[in-house]
């Protein structure tokens, strides 16, 4: 892995700009976009699509862009700012109504449906106004009648189509002129393990099955992927899965796709420190940042709150106190008891008023997944970074 910014390159960087950056921000670094995007793509040795709705920065994905197989989206906002880009584009949404698809279509975009109901929605469009191929998203429910007995681990959600429900939609499609290009099957966030291949072997099983009914062979499986932002330190496993996929006598192209392990590690989140107290017995940083800016480091969704620890960089060269033998608590600036974003150990040297607190791993979903509107919060800035 190469041509990755170093925590160095970072704080060398925030250093010199420090005093300049308005406060809560995020730090975004397109060059590690790009070597993140062109490290899994090889990995992985399939096409790679990103998903857009994990960074929607049009700046960001302008950088990208030319590299990459395609782009999926999620919202007419999404595609607007993915017009234009060379690769295939995938529309994406459960709720795709009539203006989302109608957009997709005119944008020369591929609709993925979702249901029996949203393709009679496509289906009613002008036959002139309409694209002539569609992809069908399936639920991982359909790949249950081709895992041989085995329940793949996932979560239970509401995405995509059953089996048979898949057929009902190849009937239609035929009945209406219009083939079904691809499949997408995914499982959902941080889903990538050790049954990847069996998963994989399902789904190469269903495409061989629907050709055998229908006749019809989609061009491309979209099988997801849920690589996290550490997928890097399991290379080994990414190669024993890509080394299976290349075994394996798929009828379509393979896609993967990806947001959250291509943006995140290269995007920052900076606070800045407003004040320090002292409550029962543990230290309290105050920042100008919390989780109307920040959301996702509050780890209100996670059963177990294991808060980042910030790099910090001070403002000056004042004395720092060591903290007590309690965790430190960094906070944002609401009325929440949830505004909690960070943790510094016991024994750390505690950050002054003043000082930058640097939060890695947040170029993904950690501005766009955020509730600005709480207490009507200046939203937080956004910074490209070109090293």
């Amino acid at each position: 892995m190469s041509n990755l910014t170093t925590k160095a390159e970072i704080i060398k960087w925030v250093s010199e700009y420090g005093r300049k950056l308005m406060t809560p921000c995020y730090v975004y670094v397109p060059r590690d976009v790009v070597a993140n995007y062109v490290n899994l793509r090889s990995a992985l040795g399939t096409h790679l699509l990103l998903s857009v709705k994990a960074c929607p920065n049009p700046e960001i994905l302008s950088r990208v862009a030319n590299l990459c197989d395609g782009v999926e989206v999620a919202s007419r906002g999404e595609l607007s700012n993915a017009i234009g880009t060379p690769g295939e584009i995938f529309v994406n949404s459960p709720g795709s109504d009539k203006d989302l698809l109608c957009a997709a279509i005119a944008s020369k975009a591929t609709p993925v449906l979702d249901s029996l109901a949203q393709f009679e929605v496509y289906t009613a469009q002008p036959s002139h106004n309409r694209s002539r191929s569609i992809m069908l998203r399936l639920n991982p429910c359909a790949l249950d009648v081709f895992s041989g007995g085995r329940k793949f681990a996932r979560r239970e959600d509401h995405f995509g189509l059953d089996w048979n429900d898949a057929l009902e939609v190849a009937m239609r499609a035929r009945a209406a002129n219009v083939s079904i290009y691809g499949f997408h099957v995914f499982r959902g966030s941080f889903s990538f393990g050790r049954d990847s291949v069996d998963f994989a072997d399902a789904a190469r099983k269903l495409v061989d099955a629907f050709y055998e009914m229908t006749g019809e062979a989609p061009s491309i499986l979209n099988l997801g992927g849920g690589f996290d932002e550490r997928w890097s330190e399991s290379l080994d496993l990414v190669g024993t899965y890509s080394r299976a996929l290349q075994l394996m006598r798929f009828r379509s192209v393979i896609y993967h796709e990806s947001g959250r392990a291509i943006f995140s590690p290269a995007g920052y989140f900076l606070t800045r420190v407003v004040y320090t107290k002292q409550l029962l017995g543990r230290e309290i940083i105050v920042c100008d940042g919390g989780l109307s800016h920040n959301f996702l480091l509050a780890k209100t969704e996670a059963v177990m709150q294991k808060h980042q620890t910030p790099m910090v960089l001070a403002a000056d060269s004042t004395i720092r106190r060591r903290s007590s033998e309690n965790t430190a608590m960094v906070v944002g600036p609401s009325c929440s008891n949830r505004d909690i974003i960070g943790a510094l150990p016991s024994g750390s040297d505690l950050p002054n008023p003043g000082d930058v607190c640097i939060f890695e791993n947040c170029g993904a979903y950690n501005a766009n997944y955020t509730m600005p509107a709480f207490l009507t919060s200046r939203p937080a800035g956004q910074y490209i970074l070109s090293l």
